[in-house]
């Protein structure tokens, strides 16, 4: 799960948090665990978690969860017309959908939420 770095490896007074321990990569992608505690931190650290897909609902629920006293018209910037997506083959796909298979999960359980609580 967790690899101790060696004790020869000389830490900086400012790198001694961050460069402590280093994560095992196959762990992060592959370990349910990883997402079970991003759900829990999710519940336990945040009053809402709002969607860009749906910012202007983001933003009016937070101004509900925090009783705010009028409601908030957000202005669409930078928004661009004909945006050009580029196609990925098939190769392509599968890795990024590998690589970020935990994302997405929780994506979806955070979505869910938010259309139920909207």
């Amino acid at each position: 799960m967790l690899k101790l770095v060696s004790k020869r490896t000389k830490i900086y007074p400012r790198q001694r948090w961050t460069n402590a321990l280093t994560l095992d990569k196959q762990f992060l992608l592959d370990d349910k665990r990883v997402l079970e505690q991003a759900l829990e931190n999710i519940d336990k650290h945040f009053c809402m978690v709002g969607l860009m897909e749906r910012f202007a609902e983001s933003v009016d629920l937070l101004g509900k969860k925090l009783d705010w006293q009028s409601a908030y018209e957000i202005p669409h910037l930078n928004v661009v017309s004909n945006k050009h997506i580029q196609e990925v083959d098939a190769q392509t796909q599968a890795a990024l959908e590998k690589y970020n298979r935990l994302d997405m999960l929780l994506y979806e359980h955070v979505s869910l939420n938010f259309s139920a609580t909207v």
